[in-house]
């Protein structure tokens, strides 16, 4: 057992010190005057089957293997011995949600990475080793500091499905109270700042690429977590990225430290402000953030109802009456950034148009009340997000209400004549 825990110990330390690389720390060098260039147009989703906009994002971390965009994304391909395609980001986030659409490469020996990672040597990791295709190794560091291995966790689905055959949905939400690690919505991690082994604070960029654990050259310990020595016959080894979706919590344009101490409060934002734009988003452990197929189901008598389901694991339900009309719409959201839905549907005696709904923050609640041409409404926040709206008739007109209803009582009139009619023929 003691030679096992000191096998992983040297694994672990030996692939951190790879992956330590800053061009100065602002806290051990005094010459060191780190600008850290902040994500400005956050939120951003990075379509990775388009070069164009990862280079945008994203710059060569090494000339080594081949990167290979297609219509499923970006491939990171080990194709031979010492190769590692990566990428990292040319902007740092300070506190901060990635969420990463990725299939990790299979194959003994090799480990596919994505981490941020501060000039002052603080990281958030998810890993991957090619033979543990039911697991995601979360793990972070704060200021360098490797005297102990006993950070790193390996975190799985609760049915222990399969998570190297397709594409899965991986988010880090990281703010100055905690780091949470998700897979597919689901919470399988939580860091408290309070973490005897120090907390990740600082700015950081993205670091992405994949690499050989098990080449023979690398300590034991190394070979034996990577899951053995890698047998380069097998190759060509890949990583797929499909796309990513950055949020920054800080605002401003550049990062600097105005001192040693590496805390956050150390940090000052030119511009902006660290944590200027946080969002709380709620845990939702029952969604399923990786389907991309939506529905809608329309059924029309006295009533019409519009449903839809999308990828981003939310529910939305409209109703509409034939005389003053009361619709809902209600929203859970997983930990995402953006939420938009919609669907239109007509009904014989109805024209119901589910427009938009948009929402920032994690939970909100909305009212809103339309009587004539005047329009009231008031918000708060909760853990599901509601929208309530009440319309009453403009005879000849149609009313909008910011929930994206749209109801017109030309109907309404036509379907009272219609009503007189039948009445008439029936006496």
């Amino acid at each position: 057992m003691l030679v096992n825990y000191i096998l992983l110990a040297t694994a672990f330390l030996t692939f951190n010190k790879a992956s330590y690389v800053t061009i100065c720390d602002p806290l051990t060098d005094t010459s060191c005057s780190a600008s850290d260039k902040a994500l400005t147009d956050s939120p951003t989703t990075i379509d990775f089957s388009s070069e164009t906009t990862v280079e945008k994002y994203f710059d060569n971390y090494s000339d080594t293997g081949n990167l290979t965009y297609s219509s499923d994304g970006l491939e990171f391909t080990l194709a031979k011995r010492y190769d590692n395609p990566s990428l990292r980001s040319n902007f740092y986030l300070m506190f901060g949600r990635v969420e990463i659409m990725v299939k990790p490469a299979t194959g003994t020996g090799i480990v596919s990475t994505i981490y941020l990672q501060s000039d002052d040597l603080d990281e958030i990791d998810l890993e991957w080793v090619g033979t543990e295709t039911t697991t995601v190794q979360t793990n972070y560091f704060s200021k360098g500091n490797t005297t102990s291995y006993d950070r790193g966790e390996y975190n799985s689905l609760e049915d222990k499905g399969d998570l190297f055959n397709s594409v899965h949905n991986y988010t880090v939400d990281w703010t100055n109270e905690h780091v949470k690690w998700y897979i597919d919505g689901l919470l399988v991690r939580t860091l408290s700042n309070s973490s005897s082994e120090g907390f990740p604070q600082t700015p950081m960029a993205i670091y992405i690429g994949v690499w050989a654990g098990g080449d023979p050259s690398n300590s034991e310990g190394t070979i034996e977590w990577a899951g053995g020595e890698t047998d380069y016959d097998d190759a060509p080894f890949s990583m797929l990225l499909q796309s990513m979706t950055v949020e920054n919590y800080s605002t401003g344009s550049t990062y600097t430290y105005s001192n040693t101490d590496g805390t956050w409060e150390s940090i000052d934002a030119t511009d902006g402000e660290v944590l200027g734009s946080v969002v709380d988003y709620s845990d939702t452990s029952s969604s399923n953030v990786t389907s991309t197929s939506s529905s809608t189901s329309l059924t029309s008598s006295y009533v019409s109802s519009a449903t839809q389901t999308s990828s981003e694991s939310h529910a939305s339900t409209t109703t509409l009456a034939p005389s003053s009309t009361t619709s809902s719409l209600t929203t859970t959201l997983a930990p995402s950034t953006t939420v938009n839905s919609s669907a239109s549907a007509s009904a014989s005696d109805y024209d119901v148009e589910v427009d938009s709904y948009s929402s920032t923050s994690n939970s909100s609640t909305y009212s809103t009340t339309i009587t004539s041409n005047s329009i009231t409404s008031s918000s708060s926040a909760s853990s599901t997000a509601t929208i309530a709206s009440t319309i009453s008739s403009n005879a000849g007109n149609s009313l909008r209400a910011p929930g994206g209803l749209t109801y017109s009582s030309n109907n309404k009139i036509f379907f009272a004549l219609v009503v007189s009619l039948m009445t008439l023929v029936i006496i």
